[in-house]
C-alpha cells in the first residue's frame, strides 16, 4: 500500500514538473514572439567623446510594443555593419521592460574605431558598400538560462 502511494506521488510530482516546464517554455516563446513584433525607431545620435583611436556616440531609440503582453529584456548588444565589415558595437546600459501597447526609450553608447570607420568610408566612396545595418543580439533571462536571438534594428541601402 505504501509503495503504491509512493509511486503515485512520484508520478504526480513528475507530471507537475513536466507541466511547469511546458508552461514556462510557452511563456518564453510568447515573449520572444512578442519581442520580434516590436519596432525600433531611431531617434538620434550624439557625439560624446573622441580619442586618438576611437569615438563614442550615444544612440537613442524608441521601442514600440504593439502586443497585449509586456516584454522584458536582460541585455541588448548592437553591432553596426557596412556589409560584412563591423564598424562599432555597444551594449544596453541596463535591462529594459516594455509594457504592453506602449513605448520605451532605449539608449546605447557605441564605440567606433577610427581605423574601421576609415575602411568603411573608403568602401562607400568606392561604391563597394551595398547596405548599412544595425544588428541586435537580444538576451532574455529564463529559468533554463540565457536565451539569445538576433534582430535587425535598422537597415539602409546605399
Amino acid at each position: 500500500m505504501i509503495m503504491k502511494f509512493q509511486r503515485s506521488a512520484f508520478y504526480h510530482l513528475g507530471l507537475g514538473i513536466l507541466l511547469m516546464m511546458t508552461l514556462t517554455g510557452c511563456a518564453l516563446l510568447q515573449q520572444k514572439t512578442a519581442l520580434q513584433r516590436c519596432t525600433f525607431e531611431w531617434v538620434g545620435m550624439k557625439h560624446v567623446r573622441s580619442s586618438v583611436t576611437h569615438s563614442r556616440f550615444d544612440l537613442d531609440f524608441m521601442v514600440f510594443n504593439p502586443n497585449s503582453i509586456g516584454v522584458s529584456l536582460t541585455q541588448i548588444d548592437v553591432t553596426l555593419y557596412a556589409d560584412d565589415l563591423e564598424l562599432g558595437s555597444a551594449s544596453s546600459r541596463s535591462g529594459l521592460r516594455i509594457a504592453a501597447n506602449s513605448t520605451s526609450p532605449l539608449a546605447f553608447s557605441v564605440s567606433v574605431s577610427h581605423f574601421e570607420a576609415a575602411i568603411g568610408i573608403k568602401r562607400v566612396l568606392a561604391d563597394q558598400v551595398k547596405q548599412f545595418r544595425l544588428l541586435a543580439r537580444i538576451r532574455m533571462n529564463t529559468p533554463f538560462g540565457m536565451m539569445t536571438f538576433e534582430k535587425t534594428l535598422w537597415r539602409k541601402g546605399v
